[in-house]
């Protein structure tokens, strides 16, 4: 088990002696879940945190215009950056794809382990400063496009984390093209170039280069 913890994001670096502390001093829920079964659901209230342990998950994530949707292999951690702050809901619903083992650690019990070792604090404020700094620099590589496949490549880019899989934007009340700003052309182009899958609903992308 210490193994497994030990790789885990937020965790990594703690030594046997700390992890083997914060399993007997914390509250850990573990939990098994079957392919299609739900783990969290958007809007609901981030409570504490959610590592994947093994298995991989599905992630949908709605927005106003369209719904982003991509694939996640453990060892992951579930929208940290939710945890606290001005939105403490979870932007996405989660979904087993093949049987999941994840853990759940309460914020207040997280809390307590980022004041007791400077190695969870450091792992969270890196996984912060990562997201926030790899959305920025896609925002400023999106301005700096020279074309409109570049263009679309940092915009996925920017919405997707890290290691996804079968990306999936899909229209709600508009086709790819528009959510883009592009012209229809112009996106059967980008796809061709992106190895995506173009339909009227969505574009898919079976991996992020």
């Amino acid at each position: 088990m210490f193994e497994i913890l030990a790789e885990l994001p937020l965790l990594r670096g703690a030594s046997p002696s700390r992890l083997s502390e914060v399993c007997g001093q914390m509250k850990i829920r573990f939990s098994k879940v079957a392919p299609d079964e739900e783990i969290c659901r958007v809007g609901a209230e981030c409570d504490g945190l959610i590592f994947i342990l093994s298995g991989s998950v599905r992630l949908e994530n709605p927005m106003e215009n369209f719904s982003l949707e991509q694939t996640l292999e453990a060892p992951q951690v579930i929208a940290p950056e939710n945890l606290f702050g001005l939105s403490t809901t979870f932007p996405c619903t989660v979904k087993a794809i093949s049987a999941v083992s994840y853990m759940m650690i309460s914020k207040e019990d997280y809390r307590r382990m980022l004041s007791m070792d400077s190695v969870f604090l450091l792992n969270y404020l890196n996984t912060l400063s990562a997201q926030s700094q790899r959305r920025r620099s896609g925002v400023f590589a999106i301005a700096d496009a020279v074309n409109t496949q570049e263009r679309v490549s940092h915009w996925i880019e920017a919405m997707v984390r890290p290691g996804a899989k079968d990306v999936v934007i899909r229209g709600i009340g508009r086709e790819p093209h528009q959510i883009f700003g592009i012209s229809i052309v112009s996106m059967r182009s980008v796809a061709e170039k992106l190895g995506a899958e173009l339909s009227d609903e969505s574009l898919r992308l079976p991996t992020i280069h």
